[in-house]
């Protein structure tokens, strides 16, 4: 049995949390989805990434088509916008525009570079959740199961607010 501490992550952690993402959210390299939500925008690659959320991505690939003068600058300030505040015609738009911008090699590279920064920000939010955790969570925060559970919360409702996970990990009643 392998003996870990509150300070690392199961071994098979980093090989298996971007399958699981991957697999989880229907995801692949290059794909685009334009869904109709009231909360989502364009979503894109492995990990099904909203760009509505992800301002980082969508303004790297709006730099990459201005700069590229293949987009219309209409389009461009689509690509970050929710699929629900946009007519057919413009989500038609902002996927073509998306898909052709990750279709590129630059375009590929940011959304590589963002997909990695997703699983480092995951990372860090499960080993700190980990280490804040009362004892008698550690078995299952220890394994790989539990790890992978709060990765794909984290994954779903983003790693910048995590009080209320924090809480129901110490057993209180919480409403997501």
């Amino acid at each position: 049995m392998i003996k870990e501490s509150k300070t690392e992550l199961h071994p098979l952690y980093d090989v298996i949390v971007p399958e699981v993402l991957t697999e989880a959210e229907g995801g692949k390299p290059g794909l685009v989805v334009a869904l109709d939500n009231a909360n989502s925008g364009l979503s894109v690659g492995r990990f099904q990434m909203d760009l509505s959320q992800r301002h980082d991505l969508a303004d790297e690939l709006a730099d990459l088509a201005r700069k590229g003068g293949w987009a219309e600058p209409a389009d461009i300030g689509l690509i970050d916008r929710r699929t629900r505040d946009l007519l057919p015609e413009e989500r038609r738009r902002a996927e073509a525009l998306v898909r052709r911008s990750i279709q590129r090699g630059d375009g590929a590279l940011a959304l590589a570079r963002a997909e990695h920064l997703k699983l480092l920000q995951l990372r860090a939010a499960v080993l700190r959740l980990r280490g804040e955790a009362p004892r008698f969570a550690a078995a299952f925060l220890g394994g790989l199961r539990g790890q992978l559970a709060l990765a794909c919360h984290l994954h779903q409702f983003g790693t910048g607010s995590t009080a209320k996970l924090a809480t129901f990990l110490y057993g209180v009643a919480v409403r997501f």
